[in-house]
């Protein structure tokens, strides 16, 4: 869920929630001009090629 605050965006998923890179990638194209901070990352070498994510928040600044 993408969300704005003091002009920052922000996306929260939940806690044990799996989001790929790629998603990461796509909304970064959009928004161009940002870039992404995980405040919790953690890869799974069990995907493979794919990396996961596991992350509490990350936010767009």
């Amino acid at each position: 869920m993408w969300y704005s605050e003091n002009g920052t965006d922000y996306i929260q998923v939940l806690k044990n929630q799996i989001v790929t890179q790629e998603a990461f990638k796509f909304k970064n194209s959009v928004i161009n001009t940002r870039f992404i901070k995980l405040k919790a990352r953690h890869t799974d070498p069990i995907a493979g090629s794919k990396t996961w994510l596991f992350c509490d928040e990350i936010q767009i600044q």
